[in-house]
């Protein structure tokens, strides 16, 4: 993702109320879950960050289509 900051966020929790069924999610990587996911994160919810599995169980459940990209993504990383 090119954006950086509050922005990007507001683009991640607007986008399945604005876009409901018609956008697709891309997940680049692997998405790590390890530890309630503390060491991937994007923003934060109050003062606590928001980890990248949050993001992803919220964004995918209303996506047209999920495409899992490279080898992370598809097969969990090393």
């Amino acid at each position: 993702m090119a954006g950086q900051g509050h922005a990007v966020v507001e683009v991640l929790e607007n986008a399945p109320k604005t876009y409901k069924g018609g956008y697709v999610l891309v997940v680049e990587g692997a998405i790590p879950v390890k530890d309630g996911g503390i060491y991937g994160s994007l923003g934060e919810k109050g003062d606590k960050p928001v980890p990248m599995s949050d993001w992803a169980e919220s964004l995918s459940k209303d996506a047209l289509a999920i495409i899992a990209l490279g080898t992370c993504a598809t097969f969990g990383g090393v």
